[in-house]
C-alpha cells in the first residue's frame, strides 16, 4: 500500500506545484485541498495499522524476554544440580530458539519503524502542501476584487475554449473521482455495510411505527402537519441515513460528500412536498435542480473554461426564473392565506436576495472576477441547499419528538405526561436554534467567512479587560455568565423533575419536598458560582482566604443577614415550619407561602402578605397550628336561663355537636357545665374538626344549630340581667334629722 500512497502523493504534489505557479481559483484550490485531505486520511489509517502491528511486535518481544529469563534461570538450576547432559542440551536448544525468534521480531520491528518513517514523511509532505494551499487561498480571498481570469468578451477566453482539451480533462477528472471512490470502498467496506444495515433497520422501524403515529396524531390539528412525516417512511429513512453519512464520512471524502449532499435533497423534497403550499413547489424543484447543476460544475473544477460557461448559463436561467416568480401578476393568483404566510414571505425575501447576489455574481464572472463570483455563487447555492435540507430535517425531528413523547418510557414520565406541550415547545425551540446555527455556519463557510468570523470572535474573546490586579478576558466574563445561566437552568430543571416525577412516586412528609428542592437548588447554585469563579481564573485558595476575611467582616457588619440565612437553612432542615402551615406570631396569623434564603412570606386571612425574617421564626415563640395535623378544637360557650335542666341542656348540646358536619367522632365532642353566671347557667361545647381552613364556617354552622335546637327544646337563652336597688333617704327639717333621699345601689359585678 505504501508505494501506491507514495505515487498518489507525488501526483498530487506535482499538480499542486503546477497550480500554485499560476493563478489558481477558489474551486481549484478547494479541489486540491480535498485531494490532500483524502490522502491524509489514507496515510493516517496506514500509520494506525503500522502502529498497531508495532505494538503487537513490542508485546511479543516483551514476552520473549520474559520467557528467556525463565529458561536462563532453568539452565542455571540444571547446571547447579548437575542435570543430565541431554536435558541441558534441550534447554540450550530452547534458548537458541528464543534468541532466533527475538532476532526476527527485532528485524520486523525495524522494518515497521522504517515504514512508519516513510508514512510520516509522506504525511509531512501533505501537511506542508496543505499549508501552502491555505496561504494561496487566503491570498485569493484577500484579493477577491482583482481580476484573475480573462473576461468572456476577451479573445483569450474563447482561445481557451478552442484550445482546451475538454474531453481529456473530463476523462482525467472522472478517473480521479473513480479512484477516490474505489479507495473509499476498499477502506470503508465494513462501514458502508454497517450503514446499509442501519438504514434497513431504520426503515423497518419507520414502517412499524407509522400506524402508531397515525393513531397518536389523529384528531390533533396542532400536530397534524408534523404527522405527515410518518406518511413517507422511505423518505425519512433516506434523509436520516444520508445526513448521518454526510456528517460521518463526507468530511473525510469530499468526492463522496458532494454525492451525499445532492442525494440528501431528494428525500427532503419528497417530505416538503407534503408540507409546503402548492404554489411554492415549482420554486423548490427549480432550486434543487440549480443546486445539482452547481455541484456538477464544482466537480469539473480542473477544467478552466467549461465551469465558467456552465455558470453563465445557469445564472442567466436563474435570473429569468427569479424575475418570473417575483412578478406582481403571479402574486395575484396566489390565495391570500398562502401569500400572507410566514414561509411564503421568507421565500420571497430569499428570492429577492438571491436575485441581487446572482446578478452580481454573473457580472463578476463575465468580467473575469471568477474567485469573487465563485464564492458568491457558492454562498447562494449553499444557503438554498441548507434551507431545504435543514428544513426537512427539522420537520423529521419535530415529528419524532412528538411521537416519542406520546409512547414508550417517555410517556410514563410524569413531567412529560402533564407538561407535554411545554416539553414539545422547548425541544422544538432547541431544534430550531441548532438548525439556524448549522445553516449560518454552512453559509459562512461556503462564503469563506467562517474562519474569519471565528478568528475575529476568538480575538475579541481573548481581549483582556483593563483591571488593575486581575487578568480577565471578555471570554472569561462571557463564560462565567453562561456558566451561571446554565446553572440556573439546571437548578430549574432538577426542581421540575423532582416535583413532577419524583415526589409524585414516593411518599414524603408534608413540607419535606419543598425543603429538598430548595436545598438542592442552593447546592447547584453554589456549585455554579464556584465554577464560574474558577472560569474567571479565581484561585480557590485565595477564594478561601477571601471568604475567611469576608466572614469576619460579615460577622460584624452583616450579622443580621447571616443570622437570617442560617435560620432559613435551619427551617429547611429541621422543618419546624413548612409550606402551607398556619402559624401565629405576635399579631401575625396566616399561612406560610414561602421559605426563602433570608425571609419567609406569610399570607394572612385578610389577604395581606407579611414578610417575616427567618431569625424571628427561629428565636421567637411561634404557634404552629398545623405542624403535625390539620385538626382544630372548636370551643363554643353558651348560657341558658336559670331553671333549665342541666342534664337536658347537656343532652341537646351534645346531640348538635355530634350531628354537625365536618366534626370528628374521634375525639368525641363533649359538653362542660362551666358554672353559674349572673344571668345564666354557663356551658361550653367542645368538638374537633379536620377542616382547619374552614373551621370558622364549621363553628358558625354549629352555633346556628345550637340556637335552633335550644329553641325546639324550649330552653331559653337569657338576656343579661341587672338588679337595681332603690334606697329612700328622708330630708330633715331645720334642726331635725335628715329626710330619706333615694340612693342608687352600686351595680352588681358582671
Amino acid at each position: 500500500q505504501i508505494p501506491n500512497l507514495r505515487r498518489k502523493v507525488d501526483s498530487v504534489r506535482n499538480r499542486s506545484k503546477a497550480l500554485l505557479l499560476g493563478a489558481p481559483s477558489i474551486l481549484e484550490l478547494s479541489s486540491l485541498r480535498n485531494q490532500w485531505e483524502e490522502l491524509q486520511d489514507e496515510l493516517d489509517t496506514t500509520q494506525g495499522t503500522l502502529s498497531a502491528r508495532a505494538k503487537a511486535i513490542g508485546k511479543t518481544l516483551a514476552e520473549l524476554r520474559s520467557t528467556d529469563q525463565i529458561w536462563q534461570a532453568t539452565h542455571d538450576k540444571a547446571v547447579e544440580r548437575e542435570a543430565d547432559p541431554a536435558i541441558l542440551a534441550q534447554i540450550e536448544e530452547v534458548e537458541d530458539s528464543i534468541k532466533s525468534t527475538e532476532a526476527k521480531a527485532k528485524d520486523r520491528q525495524a522494518d515497521l519503524l522504517a515504514l512508519q518513517s516513510d508514512v510520516a514523511s509522506l504525511n509531512e509532505t501533505a501537511k506542508a502542501d496543505l499549508k501552502r494551499i491555505g496561504g494561496a487561498r487566503t491570498h485569493v480571498e484577500d484579493n477577491l476584487l482583482r481580476r484573475d481570469q480573462p473576461p468572456v468578451w476577451s479573445p483569450l477566453f474563447w482561445g481557451h475554449v478552442r484550445d482546451a482539451e475538454i474531453w481529456q480533462s473530463l476523462t482525467e477528472q472522472h478517473a480521479r473521482q473513480l479512484e477516490a471512490l474505489t479507495a473509499f470502498w476498499e477502506r470503508e467496506r465494513d462501514t458502508v455495510i454497517l450503514q446499509a444495515v442501519l438504514t434497513l433497520l431504520l426503515g423497518a422501524f419507520m414502517f412499524r411505527i407509522r400506524p402508531m403515529a397515525r393513531q397518536q396524531f389523529q384528531g390533533d390539528e396542532e400536530i397534524a402537519k408534523v404527522g405527515v412525516v410518518f406518511e413517507s417512511p422511505i423518505a425519512v429513512t433516506l434523509l436520516s441515513s444520508f445526513m448521518i453519512a454526510a456528517v460521518w464520512m463526507g468530511t473525510r471524502y469530499p468526492a463522496l460528500g458532494a454525492i451525499l449532499a445532492a442525494a440528501i435533497l431528494f428525500p427532503a423534497v419528497v417530505l416538503l412536498r407534503r408540507i409546503v403550499e402548492q404554489p411554492l413547489l415549482p420554486i423548490m424543484n427549480a432550486l434543487v435542480v440549480f443546486f445539482i447543476v452547481d455541484r456538477i460544475r464544482e466537480m469539473l473544477d480542473a477544467l478552466i473554461v467549461l465551469p465558467r460557461l456552465i455558470f453563465l448559463v445557469e445564472a442567466i436561467v436563474a435570473l429569468a426564473l427569479f424575475t418570473y416568480w417575483l412578478r406582481p401578476a403571479r402574486l395575484h393568483g396566489i390565495p391570500p392565506e398562502v401569500a400572507q404566510g410566514r414561509m411564503f414571505r421568507i421565500i420571497g425575501y430569499g428570492l429577492r436576495a438571491g436575485l441581487i447576489m446572482i446578478s452580481i455574481s454573473l457580472l463578476a464572472d463575465a468580467g473575469g472576477y471568477t474567485s469573487f463570483s465563485t464564492i458568491l455563487a457558492k454562498t447562494v447555492s449553499t444557503a438554498i441547499y441548507g434551507s431545504i435540507a435543514i428544513y426537512g430535517a427539522v420537520y423529521v425531528l419535530d415529528g419524532l419528538v412528538m411521537f416519542l413523547l406520546r409512547v414508550g418510557p417517555l410517556e410514563r414520565l410524569g413531567m412529560v405526561r402533564r407538561n407535554r406541550r411545554l416539553v414539545q415547545r422547548r425541544l422544538g425551540l432547541l431544534i430550531r436554534w441548532a438548525a439556524w446555527i448549522l445553516w449560518i455556519s454552512l453559509t459562512l463557510n461556503s462564503g469563506a467567512l467562517l474562519n474569519r468570523v471565528v478568528g475575529s470572535a476568538q480575538a475579541l474573546l481573548a481581549t483582556a479587560l483593563p483591571l488593575p490586579s486581575a487578568e480577565i478576558t471578555i471570554g472569561d466574563v462571557i463564560a462565567a455568565i453562561l456558566t451561571i445561566w446554565l446553572t440556573l437552568l439546571l437548578s430549574r430543571f432538577v426542581r421540575f423533575a423532582l416535583e413532577e416525577d419524583v415526589y409524585t412516586r414516593i411518599h414524603l412528609p408534608k413540607g419535606q419536598p419543598y425543603a429538598i428542592s430548595t436545598l438542592v437548588k442552593y447546592v447547584i447554585l453554589t456549585a455554579g458560582f464556584v465554577l464560574a469563579g474558577s472560569v474567571l481564573g479565581v484561585d480557590l485558595n485565595r477564594f478561601t482566604l477571601l471568604a475567611g476575611a469576608l466572614g469576619v467582616g460579615i460577622g460584624f457588619g452583616l450579622q443580621t443577614i447571616v443570622n437570617n440565612f442560617v435560620s432559613g437553612i435551619i427551617l429547611l432542615t429541621e422543618r419546624p415550619i413548612e409550606i402551607g402551615d398556619t402559624i401565629s406570631l405576635d399579631d401575625v396569623f396566616g399561612v406560610v407561602q414561602r421559605i426563602g434564603i433570608r425571609s419567609s412570606t406569610v399570607r394572612t386571612w385578610q389577604g395581606a402578605e407579611i414578610i417575616l425574617p427567618n431569625a424571628d421564626l427561629i428565636s421567637m415563640p411561634v404557634t404552629n397550628w398545623t405542624l403535625t395535623d390539620r385538626r382544630r378544637r372548636l370551643e363554643i360557650p353558651i348560657g341558658v336561663a336559670y331553671g333549665s335542666d342541666p342534664r337536658r341542656v347537656t343532652e341537646v348540646l351534645l346531640g348538635v355537636a355530634r350531628n354537625a358536619d365536618n366534626v370528628l367522632g374521634d375525639p368525641e365532642p363533649y359538653v362542660l357545665f362551666q358554672g353559674f353566671g349572673d344571668s345564666s347557667l354557663d356551658f361550653e361545647v367542645r368538638a374537633w374538626t379536620d377542616e382547619f381552613d374552614s373551621y370558622l364556617q364549621v363553628r358558625s354552622a354549629i352555633c346556628t344549630a345550637i340556637v335552633e335546637a335550644l329553641a325546639e327544646a324550649g330552653i331559653t337563652i337569657p338576656f343579661p340581667q341587672r338588679d337595681l336597688h332603690v334606697k329612700t333617704i328622708v330630708q330633715p327639717e331645720a334642726g331635725d334629722s335628715p329626710s330619706p333621699v333615694p340612693k342608687l345601689a352600686p351595680p352588681a359585678p358582671p
